[in-house]
């Protein structure tokens, strides 16, 4: 039975193309939104262009250490993102964007929710991307395929791509095509090859998502 509702809440999951299958800690005084800047570049492991290579050493955060674990993959990949840009413990702020992000529990959050988080926290250049029409006011709607990654990597922007039944934060990429990702399940970086993490973002047909923060 158990595993039956689990089957049912991954289908409804991609049907409404929602993004939160995690969760992390709440615990924490809040981070002031408002405006922020990037880390200083120095603390980039490293930050090398010109060497066909990017890497954003993110703060890591677990989504299985909050009590909304299993559907707060999305506010946590976010809290990873925010917190490497403005600093603090993203960890103690899953909490308060599983809720800016108007997460559902049983599903996760959408796109549209996490974005609008993260303008919550003063992000205001965050966008959600689609390779499907725009299907709200402000949803860009182009192929995002590599060279689409790398050319936001490459620019600063740290990308949450919505996988299938998960989300992850893109941090990087390797000379080799190679995508290096921090996993809010586990709150550990690792990466996949092209082929294999493509594989994972067309999770169904030929969509895609992801929000670009910055």
């Amino acid at each position: 039975m158990r595993k039956n509702l689990a089957v049912l809440s991954g289908l409804i999951c991609a049907v409404l193309l929602l993004i939160g299958c995690g969760g992390g800690g709440s615990d924490g005084s809040p981070v002031s939104p408002g405006v922020w800047t990037p880390t200083d570049t120095s603390t980039f492991s490293p930050f090398v262009p010109d060497s066909g290579s990017v890497y954003y050493s993110v703060p890591l955060a677990d989504q299985n250490l909050d009590p909304n674990g299993e559907s707060a993959c999305a506010p946590t990949s976010l809290a990873m993102a925010i917190a490497y840009y403005r600093g603090g413990d993203p960890q103690a702020m899953v909490g308060r964007l599983f809720v800016e992000a108007g997460t559902n529990p049983a599903f996760g959050a959408t796109d549209a929710g996490v974005a609008s988080a993260a303008w919550t926290e003063g992000f205001t250049e965050a966008r959600v991307y689609k390779t499907t029409a725009p299907l709200i006011e402000g949803v860009s709607s182009l192929v995002l395929d590599a060279a689409w990654l790398h050319a936001q990597l490459t620019a600063g922007h740290l990308v949450i791509a919505h996988v299938a039944q998960h989300a992850v934060l893109a941090v990087g990429f390797e000379p080799d095509g190679d995508i290096i990702y921090a996993d809010p399940n586990g709150g550990e970086v690792t990466r996949k090859t092209w082929a294999d993490f493509d594989a994972w973002w067309r999770y169904s047909g030929s969509t895609r998502s992801a929000i670009t923060i910055q």
